[in-house]
């Protein structure tokens, strides 16, 4: 799974059941454990059972691959909205700050550990 980008922390419960949930690559991995192969992502992650995936979806999709198709399916509005609603989040903020060394609203703005971030 590819996971370059590193943010797999498991969030503690009482700050992910307040709206902000699991990071995906958590969500995935824990999936995976459990014998599904995450397929798709837009806010919500569908997942299919490996044994009934057959060789279609015989290799899981990565948390970044799943996430950046569905950042990049979002009307613009949506995307916006989203942007907003991270750029206030304070727990995201720091979650990513302390991984990342800085914050990005877009969340397609990160790049691997020690290349030069983007500029937004």
């Amino acid at each position: 799974m590819r996971t370059e980008l590193g943010l797999a922390e498991k969030i503690p419960e009482e700050i992910a059941a307040n709206n902000l949930q699991q990071g995906l690559s958590q969500i995935c991995a824990t999936a995976q454990e459990c014998g599904y192969i995450p397929v798709c992502f837009y806010q919500d992650t569908y997942l299919v059972r490996k044994d009934l995936a057959g060789q279609v979806l015989s290799a899981s999709v990565d948390p970044i691959t799943l996430y950046q198709d569905g950042y990049n399916f979002m009307p613009v509005p949506f995307r916006n909205d989203l942007m907003a609603m991270r750029a206030s989040s304070t727990v995201i903020r720091e979650i990513e700050t302390r991984h990342f060394g800085y914050f990005r609203a877009d969340p397609l703005a990160y790049r691997p550990r020690g290349a030069a971030p983007a500029t937004v």
